[in-house]
């Protein structure tokens, strides 16, 4: 099991900069520290792998979800497109005739992975694994296309019922969900007891919302009024 670390890995009697403040990322989740959400991590165990090959423009943009799937699934696991010993391991895990890996892709014409479980296909002695592929759309048309270790993989879609909770980034058209909703959305489909995964929307939620506070907006994406600030606990208001 990945261990749990602490709330922030920044430490409390820490004396910062206001550069330092200002730069300043936990070291677990990559995030400002008024956005952690590590204490609020409770992991969560599944039979099937997840496995994201990331863009690397996307591990310190501050509305990356994928790490959060990453730290609250001990059977997850994040690898960094273009480093060396990350994509030979995700190589290794695809070859594994122990590990049966299915690549997720939006808007095919695949099977749900909901037709997978119904059906049979993931029964077995094998571990099933799901592959997604996180970053901007051309970023994911283009790590898709240009590892040949990727062809040949069987393929799974998504089709949500519900609309995108991401408010702090468009979309690229209706349907189409972040990375950490779409796990979410997968698991809930192929494993046991799948209210489990609720917790991982409640995460985004909880940065999502952290976000916008420090961009001086509500929840909604609404601003806030003139001398509404962020105060050490939240958003507070200076008058």
């Amino acid at each position: 099991m990945k261990p749990v670390g602490p709330a922030c890995s920044i430490g409390s009697g820490q004396v910062l900069t206001p550069a330092e403040k200002h730069a300043a990322k936990c070291r677990r989740c990559l995030k400002n520290p008024r956005v952690c959400y590590c204490a609020s991590i409770v992991p969560i165990e599944t039979r099937c792998r997840i496995l994201i090959l990331q863009h690397p423009s996307e591990m310190w943009r501050p509305s990356a979800t994928a790490k959060i799937a990453d730290l609250a699934l001990p059977n997850a696991r994040l690898y960094i497109k273009e480093d060396e010993s990350d994509e030979r391991e995700l190589e290794s895990v695809l070859s594994d005739p122990g590990v049966r890996t299915f690549i997720v892709l939006p808007h095919e014409a695949v099977p749900e992975p909901a037709e997978l479980r119904a059906s049979g296909a993931l029964d077995g002695s094998f571990v099933p694994a799901f592959l997604f592929l996180d970053g901007s759309w051309r970023q994911v048309r283009r790590m898709r296309h240009r590892r040949k270790w990727l062809e040949g993989l069987p393929a799974v879609t998504l089709r949500p019922q519900n609309d995108s909770m991401y408010r702090i980034r468009r979309q690229a058209q209706p349907g189409h969900l972040s990375t950490l909703e779409a796990v979410a959305l997968l698991l809930s489909q192929v494993e046991d007891r799948p209210e489990r995964f609720g917790h991982l929307l409640d995460l985004l939620d909880l940065m999502v919302t952290r976000i916008l506070a420090l961009r001086g907006m509500d929840r909604d994406g609404v601003p806030l009024k003139t001398g509404t600030r962020w105060g050490d606990r939240g958003v507070v208001s200076s008058e």
